[in-house]
């Protein structure tokens, strides 16, 4: 059984090629909890590890180190488990309450568009 709360410590640092394969399952694992509108429970055992508090501590970090002014992200719109994490964290939702939208095109909106 994998070591969970306190027992469970997390390292963040950059990737290695040897970890594409574990950076995959959790590209699908994110997929499948944004289709299905909620999280598995490895999505659920990892808030409790506190891996997305320190993950976004370092990519702020190293932002700030690299004179960066900015950084903005995204969450579906129904995933209040994400939008309460990122107020925490001092993220502003610069769409709550404004009168505008953000926006994107998937691969086959891209193609499409870009035809002559």
């Amino acid at each position: 059984m994998a070591p969970t709360g306190k027992d469970f410590a997390s390292i963040i640092r950059p990737a290695r090629p040897d970890d594409c394969g574990e950076i995959a399952r959790m590209i699908k694992d994110l997929a499948e909890h944004q289709g299905s509108g909620a999280g598995s429970s490895e999505t659920v055992t990892a808030e409790g590890r506190g891996i997305g508090s320190s993950l976004m501590k370092e990519v702020a970090k190293i932002g700030v180190e690299n004179s960066c002014n900015k950084m903005k992200w995204t969450c579906q719109g129904w995933d209040d488990v994400a939008i309460k994490f990122y107020k925490k964290c001092g993220g502003k939702d610069i769409t709550e309450g404004l009168n505008c939208h953000l926006f994107n095109m998937d691969r086959e909106e891209l193609i499409e568009f870009a035809k002559p």
